[in-house]
């Protein structure tokens, strides 16, 4: 038999997960009954308190005027580290584009394809990964647009 705290636990993780939460999102609580709750047995129900309190007490989420928000520790126990996993993804889609030097960044299309995707510390990664890519020549950043340099080219090919 399943440890219905930890099933618990494993909800209220994973519903902030799913909608890509970052630090002080809150439960929308609605949402939550009706998408999670309404489909666990008794003991998981009854579970519920408890799970809260010990994800509070693990630091993963707090509760302030009965509203659960994650923390930054809840969002580093969800998403694992960014890594290279921006830079891959500027890169890639470079190489999906069949880039060569000069050739334009379309963003509004990179917002959709990729970023949608990514997770809170991904979207934070993102100016920090622009800027090292732009400092180690393989992009550059003019009239207001990233474009692909044959440095670039070279480094994707």
């Amino acid at each position: 038999m399943s440890d219905p705290v930890q099933f618990v636990k494993n909800e209220i993780i994973g519903f902030f997960e799913e909608r890509k939460s970052d630090v002080g999102h809150v439960l929308h609580t609605p949402a939550f009954l009706h998408q999670r709750m309404m489909h666990w047995n008794p003991k998981q129900k009854d579970s519920l308190d408890q799970a809260i309190e010990e994800l509070t007490s693990e630091g993963v989420i707090e509760v302030k005027d009965e509203k659960i928000s994650i923390t930054e520790a809840g969002v580093n126990k969800i998403y694992p580290e960014v890594g290279n996993s921006v830079r891959n993804d500027i890169l890639g889609f470079f190489i999906d584009s069949k880039a060569d030097a000069g050739h334009v960044l379309n963003t509004q299309a990179f917002y959709h394809q990729r970023m949608t995707h990514w997770n809170p510390k991904q979207k934070n990664a993102f100016d920090a990964t622009l800027s090292k890519l732009i400092e180690d020549g393989i992009i550059e950043y003019t009239n207001e647009k990233i474009s692909l340099t044959s440095k670039g080219v070279n480094e994707i090919y």
